[in-house]
């Protein structure tokens, strides 16, 4: 088994990786949304490499107990189970939508999604990932877990999201405007539904 400093300098350079992805990805995902093309395969490849990685570190840190929050574990335990179950369904769900591996990662962008899932959320994967981010934390119920999952949030919000929205604006024109308009950008049921 692993000793507490040879799993800190696992989780050290896992982070470092992770940024790393991160940064290429973004940079990446700028350059094509900035020529209008699709993402290049390079792209594509390191988000699911980015998530990945970045799946691991919370696990991993969940898994080895960094920096504990007291919390009844049997709570914790129903709590995650609970968070992951509903966040895998959003992810799930909004995976199925798409229909193709190309579409999913953003290499085939000939039509938008809006329905399934997306009647309720623009973004229901990122949704769903991030609840099942929060189940893992709660499971493990560790402080670093939390951390690296609101970090995760706020790099996809603030950067991926906000990239993607007038990029897909300038795609699908006053198809998207009318969508964004009718449908909430993570969650809502009362938006009315008449974009196409």
């Amino acid at each position: 088994m692993f000793d507490q400093t040879c799993t800190f300098l696992l989780m050290t350079i896992g982070f470092i990786v992770w940024l790393f992805l991160t940064i290429f990805y973004l940079f990446e995902m700028k350059k094509a949304y900035v020529s209008k093309e699709n993402i290049s395969k390079k792209a594509s490849i390191s988000i699911w490499f980015m998530e990945l990685v970045h799946t691991m570190l919370v696990a991993g840190s969940s898994f080895f107990g960094f920096w504990l929050i007291q919390i009844d574990t049997k709570i914790s335990i129903l709590l995650g189970m609970i968070l992951i179950i509903i966040g895998l369904i959003l992810m799930l769900g909004g995976m199925k939508e798409f229909g193709s591996i190309k579409k999913l990662s953003g290499l085939d962008n000939s039509k938008l999604v809006t329905t399934g899932i997306y009647k309720y959320s623009r973004n229901p994967q990122y949704l769903g990932w991030f609840i099942t981010l929060f189940g893992i934390s709660f499971l493990g119920h560790s402080i670093l877990s939390f951390l690296l999952t609101f970090l995760f949030i706020v790099i996809i919000h603030f950067r991926i999201i906000k990239l993607e929205e007038p990029y897909l604006s300038r795609i699908f024109g006053n198809e998207y405007e009318l969508y964004k308009k009718s449908t909430s950008r993570y969650f809502s049921i009362s938006k009315k539904q008449d974009y196409c």
